[in-house]
């Protein structure tokens, strides 16, 4: 592709509005988002205990809603998924055709779960946040080698500072396990994710929401659908910017190159006859005669005629 996989994650930003979802959905496409992302999470599957949650409990839509979504995804060539935490909502999340399995940060060591998940034969997106390089390896090897897995750098600030991001940790996960890596973003604007971008990211996830002020952690990290289409186009034209490394000669340098380069000239006049001597030589603009490299040519030659100085020198001068 030449530029990161660009996920928007809806989440739970909808606020259980089936509306607002079908809305979120139309907003992500028109970002020109690769994939859009709803959480589906069942609480009840998830703590021991309910009445006091350590973060906000998130809002449903349903599977009814969430099959509208895809529909209107797949229909327009947008990669669809729906985080879940247990493995009921796994089987559900496959059955309604999740195009990639997205992985929890604090699900890295639910390993029955990370096998289940590596049994349906998706694409998975491991995040790793709050995560040691010991326990993303152990995951790593319960989801097993044959697995086609991408692991995110995942901050966990809600909103995180810049202090606490850590990029680089995100190369470091590509070098140490040798397989793609992505960012997954829980800042408060999009530095990061465009800084990622720079870096090579192969994924990058980032929160929308229609409304920020409708308060909440996920809508505190989370942009509007104007910011997302801006950060995405932003993404886009620094993949063009990092280009592909390769040893040539872009198009729109090939006209200095051919006029802004020097040839050989002379820095005195020189007399007919006259033997020349490296002290007699300078480079001046344009490149159409000899390089430095190759005054060795000439370099003891007699001029034919006289010579001016700053004359560009052909072989045909000098006898």
């Amino acid at each position: 592709m030449g530029r990161p996989y660009l996920i928007a994650e809806a989440g739970a930003t909808h606020e259980g509005d089936p509306e607002m979802a079908i809305k979120m959905t139309l907003a992500g496409i028109e970002a020109r988002a690769d994939a859009i992302t709803f959480q589906e999470i069942d609480e009840e599957k998830l703590y021991s205990e309910i009445d006091e949650l350590p973060v906000p409990e998130q809002k449903r839509i349903g599977w009814g809603v969430l099959e509208e979504c895809r529909k209107i995804c797949h229909e327009k060539g947008v990669a669809f998924s729906v985080c879940v935490t247990d493995s009921e909502s796994l089987d559900r999340a496959v059955d309604l055709g999740i195009d990639f399995i997205k992985i929890v940060s604090y699900d890295i060591s639910f390993e029955p779960f990370l096998r289940q998940c590596a049994q349906k034969k998706k694409p998975i997106l491991l995040s790793t946040g709050a995560s040691t390089f010991e326990e993303v390896g152990r995951a790593l090897e319960i989801i097993g080698p044959e697995a086609e897995v991408c692991i995110y750098h995942t901050d966990c600030g809600y909103p995180t500072e810049d202090s606490e991001v850590n990029l680089l940790r995100m190369l470091s996960l590509g070098e140490f396990f040798q397989i793609p890596v992505g960012y997954c973003d829980h800042t408060s604007g999009t530095l990061s994710c465009l800084a990622a971008a720079s870096l090579g990211a192969d994924l990058i996830e980032k929160h929308f929401t229609i409304d920020k002020s409708l308060g909440g952690s996920d809508h505190m990290v989370a942009l509007e659908p104007g910011e997302l289409i801006a950060m995405f186009a932003e993404i886009r034209r620094i993949a063009d910017i990092r280009g592909d490394g390769a040893d040539k000669i872009e198009e729109s340098s090939v006209y200095r190159r051919e006029n802004l380069r020097r040839s050989i000239a002379l820095a005195k006049n020189i007399s007919k006859g006259e033997v020349l001597e490296e002290r007699h030589l300078t480079m001046l603009r344009p490149p159409i005669g000899l390089e430095w490299a190759d005054r060795g040519e000439i370099i003891g030659k007699r001029a034919k005629t006289d010579l001016k100085k700053r004359k560009i020198i052909r072989l045909g001068d000098l006898e």
